[in-house]
């Protein structure tokens, strides 16, 4: 009987090892052939798209303008295909976290806020139509669709701007709200000057509005529009100050800041992507939106620099506290700290 052949005592560990070895190797061939298919799965078995109709455009804006919230949302929807929407703007997000939000408001998919949104727009554009194009005949219908109130005590403002076009009255705040976005409609650049006294309480707000080498400053409480003057001007000129201003409202002048009045809606990606996709297929016939605020607020700073004076320039939250005031204001927007 011939003797049998020791097993040296290595041969196991090393056949395990090289198992372990091919079991890594496919392990991670397995990961990277995953990785490759899904960077590229839209070329493996793509996915057409359609491309977005005038006919849903055109159907949006009727759906909007008939006050049909649900067909409108999800005209909207079909308009922009977006589950996935970028980091908001650092700008809002500090936004956002000054007012004790977070980010649900700037991010959440197309809503009933939104829709609100755009029934304010398509009432701005028909009084700007109206106006035919006339910022002068623009002011004198707000006024007169917008009656004055004074903002007392326990006054809650409206959430929505459409809302202060239903209630047919409003603050200066509100009014000025509301003339901003209409004049937009026809181009024009807006902002809010808000002028305080030496506690600094807010005594007055008006509107500059700027188009080319047009300049407006409308003041809606005192029921004035001046053409080719601003703020700067009555500064440098103090017997330009209109006589229907009060000393309070004269003296203050000189300590004032301005916003920039962008509503809610605008700070969304999903409505910037809509205006633009609404304009390109319907152009002028649809009310005007889309603009980024934190760009278009650059590109007025920097297109009427001259006439600004240098002036410092923040984002409007009256629109932002008015909205989270509301009853139905979604809790989830709210920002929550962690535990």
């Amino acid at each position: 009987m011939s003797e049998g052949k020791k097993v040296s005592g290595n041969v196991f560990p090393a056949l395990a090892g090289g198992i372990f070895a091919i079991v890594l190797v496919s392990v991670l061939a397995g990961v990277l052939l995953v990785s490759l298919f899904r960077a590229n799965q839209d070329v493996i078995f793509p996915v057409a798209l359609p491309e977005p109709k005038a006919e849903d455009a055109a159907g949006w804006l009727g759906t909007v303008v008939a006050g049909d919230e649900k067909r409108a949302l999800l005209y909207a929807k079909t308009l922009v295909r977006d589950d996935d929407p970028e980091m908001p703007d650092p700008d809002y997000i500090d936004l956002m976290l000054r007012m004790g939000l977070g980010t649900g408001l700037l991010t959440s998919p197309f809503n009933t806020y939104d829709y609100r949104y755009w029934e304010g727009l398509e009432a701005c554009s028909g009084i700007w139509q109206e106006a035919a194009g006339s910022v002068e005949a623009a002011f004198e219908i707000v006024c007169e669709r917008v009656k004055g109130i004074p903002r007392v005590e326990g006054y809650v403002p409206a959430g929505h701007l459409v809302e202060i076009l239903e209630r047919g009255s409003g603050t200066t705040q509100e009014r000025c709200r509301v003339l901003s976005l209409v004049v937009r409609q026809g181009g024009y650049g807006a902002h809010a000057v808000t002028l305080v006294d030496d506690t600094g309480r807010p005594v007055h707000v008006f509107c500059e509005i700027r188009k080319g080498e047009e300049v407006y400053l409308a003041d809606l409480r005192y029921g004035f529009i001046d053409s080719c003057t601003c703020v700067l001007d009555y500064e440098r000129n103090p017997d330009r100050i209109p006589p229907q201003w009060p000393e309070v409202v004269a003296g203050s002048i000189g300590r004032r800041f301005c916003s920039y009045p962008a509503e809610p809606g605008e700070y969304r990606r999903y409505n910037q992507l809509l205006g633009g996709v609404v304009k390109g297929l319907l152009g002028d016939s649809a009310p005007l939106f889309g603009a980024d605020p934190h760009k278009a607020l650059d590109r007025y700073i920097e297109t009427y620099a001259s006439s600004l004076g240098g002036e410092s320039f923040s984002y409007w939250i009256f629109p932002f506290e008015s909205l989270v005031l509301r009853d139905d204001f979604p809790i989830e927007w709210h920002r929550h700290e962690k535990r």
